[in-house]
Protein backbone atom coordinates (compact mmCIF):
# COMPACT_ATOMS: atom_id res chain seq x y z
CA UNK A 1 0.00 0.00 0.00
CA UNK A 2 1.30 3.69 -0.88
CA UNK A 3 0.95 5.92 1.72
CA UNK A 4 1.07 9.65 1.57
CA UNK A 5 1.67 12.38 4.46
CA UNK A 6 2.18 16.10 3.25
CA UNK A 7 3.22 18.20 6.30
CA UNK A 8 2.37 21.58 4.23
CA UNK A 9 -1.26 21.02 3.69
CA UNK A 10 -3.01 23.84 4.49
CA UNK A 11 -5.89 21.91 6.83
CA UNK A 12 -7.86 24.68 7.96
CA UNK A 13 -10.32 23.99 5.09
CA UNK A 14 -11.09 21.23 6.19
CA UNK A 15 -11.67 21.96 10.05
CA UNK A 16 -15.37 21.09 11.60
CA UNK A 17 -16.89 20.57 14.74
CA UNK A 18 -17.98 16.94 15.99
CA UNK A 19 -21.02 16.40 15.73
CA UNK A 20 -21.80 18.46 12.75
CA UNK A 21 -24.72 19.30 10.56
CA UNK A 22 -23.46 19.43 7.20
CA UNK A 23 -19.51 19.14 5.39
CA UNK A 24 -18.07 22.21 4.22
CA UNK A 25 -16.41 20.14 0.88
CA UNK A 26 -17.83 21.70 -2.48
CA UNK A 27 -17.48 18.01 -3.64
CA UNK A 28 -19.63 15.13 -2.07
CA UNK A 29 -20.53 16.98 0.40
CA UNK A 30 -22.47 14.99 2.90
CA UNK A 31 -24.28 15.56 6.90
CA UNK A 32 -23.38 13.73 9.84
CA UNK A 33 -24.91 10.50 10.93
CA UNK A 34 -24.70 8.62 14.54
CA UNK A 35 -23.19 5.04 13.59
CA UNK A 36 -22.73 3.73 17.36
CA UNK A 37 -26.30 4.55 18.34
CA UNK A 38 -28.06 3.76 15.19
CA UNK A 39 -25.89 1.16 12.98
CA UNK A 40 -28.81 0.48 10.93
CA UNK A 41 -28.16 3.92 9.33
CA UNK A 42 -25.15 2.47 7.92
CA UNK A 43 -26.76 1.02 4.61
CA UNK A 44 -29.39 3.51 4.62
CA UNK A 45 -27.80 6.84 4.43
CA UNK A 46 -24.79 6.58 2.72
CA UNK A 47 -25.88 8.05 -0.92
CA UNK A 48 -22.05 8.09 -2.52
CA UNK A 49 -21.83 4.11 -2.05
CA UNK A 50 -25.94 3.23 -2.26
CA UNK A 51 -26.07 3.13 -5.68
CA UNK A 52 -22.69 0.54 -5.72
CA UNK A 53 -24.18 -2.51 -3.31
CA UNK A 54 -24.13 -4.87 -5.97
CA UNK A 55 -19.80 -4.15 -5.42
CA UNK A 56 -18.46 -6.75 -2.99
CA UNK A 57 -15.93 -3.42 -2.44
CA UNK A 58 -19.39 -1.58 -0.74
CA UNK A 59 -19.51 -4.65 1.15
CA UNK A 60 -16.78 -4.67 2.43
CA UNK A 61 -16.63 -0.86 3.12
CA UNK A 62 -20.21 -1.24 5.26
CA UNK A 63 -18.30 -4.27 7.30
CA UNK A 64 -15.46 -2.17 8.33
CA UNK A 65 -18.03 0.64 8.96
CA UNK A 66 -20.45 -1.46 11.15
CA UNK A 67 -16.79 -2.83 13.01
CA UNK A 68 -15.05 0.50 13.81
CA UNK A 69 -18.53 2.07 15.29
CA UNK A 70 -19.62 -1.26 17.34
CA UNK A 71 -18.70 -2.48 21.09
CA UNK A 72 -15.22 -3.91 20.07
CA UNK A 73 -13.66 -0.69 18.52
CA UNK A 74 -12.19 2.28 20.75
CA UNK A 75 -12.44 4.39 17.52
CA UNK A 76 -15.76 5.78 15.55
CA UNK A 77 -15.99 7.02 12.23
CA UNK A 78 -16.57 10.71 11.60
CA UNK A 79 -17.11 11.11 7.96
CA UNK A 80 -17.08 9.09 4.46
CA UNK A 81 -17.59 9.91 0.61
CA UNK A 82 -17.18 7.94 -2.90
CA UNK A 83 -16.97 8.97 -6.08
CA UNK A 84 -20.32 8.48 -7.76
CA UNK A 85 -18.53 6.20 -10.44
CA UNK A 86 -15.27 5.09 -11.73
CA UNK A 87 -13.90 7.66 -14.16
CA UNK A 88 -10.79 7.98 -16.70
CA UNK A 89 -7.37 8.09 -14.65
CA UNK A 90 -5.35 11.44 -15.12
CA UNK A 91 -2.82 10.96 -12.46
CA UNK A 92 0.47 10.15 -14.24
CA UNK A 93 2.10 8.96 -11.50
CA UNK A 94 -0.27 5.47 -12.23
CA UNK A 95 -0.05 3.85 -15.65
CA UNK A 96 -3.82 3.24 -14.85
CA UNK A 97 -6.77 3.68 -17.31
CA UNK A 98 -9.45 4.42 -14.76
CA UNK A 99 -9.77 5.37 -10.92
CA UNK A 100 -11.85 6.00 -8.18
CA UNK A 101 -11.61 7.80 -5.03
CA UNK A 102 -12.62 8.69 -1.39
CA UNK A 103 -12.44 9.31 2.16
CA UNK A 104 -13.15 7.50 5.55
CA UNK A 105 -12.04 10.03 8.73
CA UNK A 106 -12.17 8.31 11.87
CA UNK A 107 -10.72 9.25 15.93
CA UNK A 108 -11.20 8.28 19.03
CA UNK A 109 -14.63 7.53 21.21
CA UNK A 110 -13.07 9.63 24.69
CA UNK A 111 -13.08 13.03 22.91
CA UNK A 112 -10.83 14.30 25.21
CA UNK A 113 -7.43 12.14 23.70
CA UNK A 114 -8.22 13.56 20.21
CA UNK A 115 -6.96 17.03 21.87
CA UNK A 116 -3.56 15.73 22.90
CA UNK A 117 -1.22 16.23 19.88
CA UNK A 118 1.13 13.49 20.94
CA UNK A 119 -2.00 11.01 20.97
CA UNK A 120 -3.48 11.87 17.74
CA UNK A 121 0.40 11.89 16.05
CA UNK A 122 0.62 8.86 17.21
CA UNK A 123 -2.66 7.31 15.94
CA UNK A 124 -1.59 8.70 12.38
CA UNK A 125 1.81 7.54 12.65
CA UNK A 126 0.81 3.88 13.16
CA UNK A 127 -2.14 4.06 10.66
CA UNK A 128 0.54 4.72 8.37
CA UNK A 129 2.81 2.04 9.49
CA UNK A 130 0.30 -1.07 9.73
CA UNK A 131 -1.12 0.40 6.06
CA UNK A 132 2.30 -0.42 4.57
CA UNK A 133 2.35 -3.38 6.96
CA UNK A 134 -0.72 -4.63 5.38
CA UNK A 135 -0.25 -4.20 1.87
CA UNK A 136 3.83 -4.34 1.28
CA UNK A 137 3.27 -5.80 -2.21
CA UNK A 138 0.11 -4.03 -2.94
CA UNK A 139 0.77 -1.01 -5.21
CA UNK A 140 -2.86 -0.09 -7.44
CA UNK A 141 -3.86 2.00 -4.86
CA UNK A 142 -2.59 5.58 -2.30
CA UNK A 143 -3.97 6.61 0.78
CA UNK A 144 -3.53 10.23 2.20
CA UNK A 145 -2.97 10.54 5.93
CA UNK A 146 -3.65 13.48 7.72
CA UNK A 147 -4.58 15.28 10.97
CA UNK A 148 -7.51 17.21 10.16
CA UNK A 149 -8.65 20.11 12.93
CA UNK A 150 -11.63 19.25 14.68
CA UNK A 151 -13.80 20.91 17.74
CA UNK A 152 -15.32 18.77 19.98
CA UNK A 153 -17.85 20.90 21.36
CA UNK A 154 -19.33 18.41 23.75
CA UNK A 155 -16.39 19.21 25.96
CA UNK A 156 -15.69 22.57 27.76
CA UNK A 157 -14.47 25.43 24.92
CA UNK A 158 -11.20 25.45 26.06
CA UNK A 159 -10.49 22.26 25.77
CA UNK A 160 -12.06 21.14 22.71
CA UNK A 161 -9.38 21.64 20.10
CA UNK A 162 -8.41 18.71 18.32
CA UNK A 163 -7.97 16.54 15.19
CA UNK A 164 -9.34 13.97 13.63
CA UNK A 165 -7.65 11.19 10.82
CA UNK A 166 -8.44 12.11 7.65
CA UNK A 167 -7.72 9.00 4.75
CA UNK A 168 -8.58 9.89 1.20
CA UNK A 169 -7.78 7.19 -0.63
CA UNK A 170 -7.18 6.74 -4.43
CA UNK A 171 -8.20 3.05 -6.47
CA UNK A 172 -6.67 2.74 -9.83
CA UNK A 173 -6.98 -0.41 -12.40
CA UNK A 174 -7.49 -1.03 -16.58
CA UNK A 175 -11.24 -0.96 -16.51
CA UNK A 176 -14.12 -0.70 -14.30
CA UNK A 177 -13.98 -4.38 -12.72
CA UNK A 178 -9.91 -4.19 -11.79
CA UNK A 179 -10.98 -0.56 -10.32
CA UNK A 180 -13.81 -2.07 -7.85
CA UNK A 181 -11.33 -4.97 -7.44
CA UNK A 182 -8.82 -2.91 -6.43
CA UNK A 183 -10.72 -0.61 -4.30
CA UNK A 184 -12.20 -4.26 -2.38
CA UNK A 185 -8.28 -4.72 -1.78
CA UNK A 186 -8.08 -1.08 -0.39
CA UNK A 187 -10.55 -1.42 2.08
CA UNK A 188 -9.80 -5.10 3.27
CA UNK A 189 -6.48 -3.74 3.73
CA UNK A 190 -7.78 -0.21 6.13
CA UNK A 191 -10.20 -2.42 7.94
CA UNK A 192 -7.42 -5.06 8.79
CA UNK A 193 -4.71 -1.87 9.63
CA UNK A 194 -7.69 -0.62 11.89
CA UNK A 195 -8.33 -4.07 13.53
CA UNK A 196 -4.26 -3.56 14.36
CA UNK A 197 -4.58 -0.19 15.45
CA UNK A 198 -7.38 -0.67 18.07
CA UNK A 199 -5.41 -3.46 18.96
CA UNK A 200 -2.50 -1.30 20.30
CA UNK A 201 -4.51 1.39 21.62
CA UNK A 202 -6.69 -1.21 23.69
CA UNK A 203 -4.03 -3.31 25.05
CA UNK A 204 -1.71 -0.57 25.57
CA UNK A 205 1.70 -2.68 24.64
CA UNK A 206 4.24 -1.15 21.74
CA UNK A 207 2.93 -1.70 18.32
CA UNK A 208 4.73 -5.10 16.96
CA UNK A 209 5.15 -5.84 13.07
CA UNK A 210 5.93 -9.21 11.66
Amino acid sequence: MLINFDPLRDLEKDRRSHPWEKTSYEERAGFYSDFINHPELITEVLEDFKPHEDKEAVLTFYAFLKWINGSDSALETNDCALRESVIANTDSLFKFTHKIDGRIEFFLREYQYNCNKKITTWLMRMSSLYLQVEGPDFFNALIDIQLAPTDFITLPAEQGNGHRIRLTFNAYGNGEDEVWSTLNTTFNNIFESTKRLNRAISEGDSPTFP
